[in-house]
């Protein structure tokens, strides 16, 4: 279940039509990948904020470059057990990954989310993590990722990644 492209809407996504300074920070995180830098990035904030189409425009440089992406969609995560675990172990293992929609998977799978993050941290797998959950970066307390998940696992993402808030209007909406 794991795309090697992003998903068919997203596959036009381009860094060009992005707005500044978000156009220029996903130019250099898919030059700085290129390159060898390994930090991985956190992309949070409401519905509609852009998140995977700017997940997706920087998978798409990566692709044109030649690299290896897979793209992983929470809000599809499988709820069976077997399907979960066959899915997490492609994901830990994969060089270079977007982990769309965090925190959007069947809450009974997200031990296997879990340690997909803990998996791909510990072995320094770069990832662009996507999520309407609030970080919260100064008080663990007022995260929603800590508790979702768990302040161990806040700590793993906060510490591999660049941490960016999206945040303005729905680009879903007309005018928005």
């Amino acid at each position: 279940m794991i795309h090697v492209l992003p998903p068919r809407r997203l596959r036009g996504a381009k860094i060009s039509t992005l707005d500044e300074p978000l156009d220029g920070w996903a130019q250099a995180m898919a030059e700085e990948r290129i390159t060898g830098n390994e930090a991985s990035a956190l992309l949070y904030g409401p519905e509609g904020a852009g998140k995977s189409y700017v997940a997706a425009a920087v998978a798409n440089v990566l692709l044109e470059a030649g690299w290896q992406m897979a793209w992983l969609d929470c809000s599809v995560w499988p709820n069976t057990f077997d399907d979960s675990r066959e899915l997490a172990d492609d994901a830990s293992s994969v060089g270079a990954l977007v982990l769309d929609d965090l925190g959007r998977e069947p809450k009974v799978m997200r031990n296997d989310v879990s340690r997909v993050i803990i998996h791909r941290f510990n072995r320094g797998l770069w990832t662009i993590y996507t999520t309407n959950l609030n970080v919260n970066e100064k008080d663990p307390e007022d995260c929603e990722i800590a508790k979702v998940y768990s302040r161990a696992l806040r700590s793993r993402l906060l510490g591999q990644s660049d941490v960016i808030l999206m945040d303005g209007r729905d680009r879903r909406k007309p005018n928005g």
